[in-house]
């Protein structure tokens, strides 16, 4: 997983390029819409919110939760301040769903 991790930030870092971080956020969900995730994001009070609302790797996450560490690593590397996952699709939740304070 580490090395899907480092190819996927690498991808997404080299499109991430905005000043602001609302630009950042716009510019991923871009980059998640054309890898075949489901997603946007909303501004909420001190920050804003990313909803995935479905997974590439969904096969996978049920027996192997590490792999959700991509999306952080994302996360941290494109758009930084501090994130935190606040629903998740493999723990039966109807999204991956994160805070992200800038």
């Amino acid at each position: 997983f580490e090395g899907i991790s480092k190819r996927t930030v690498a991808k997404a870092r080299a499109r991430v390029t905005a000043s602001d971080t609302e630009g950042k956020l716009g510019q991923l969900t871009r980059v998640l819409r054309e890898g075949g995730v489901v997603a946007d994001y909303s501004l909420i009070d001190g920050g804003y919110e990313l909803h995935e609302h479905n997974c590439p790797y969904s096969a996978v996450a049920k027996d192997n939760p590490e792999v959700c560490s991509v999306i952080h690593q994302v996360l941290d590397q494109t758009i930084g301040g501090s994130h935190v996952q606040t629903e998740s699709l493999a723990t039966g939740g109807s999204e991956c769903k994160f805070e992200l304070k800038i």
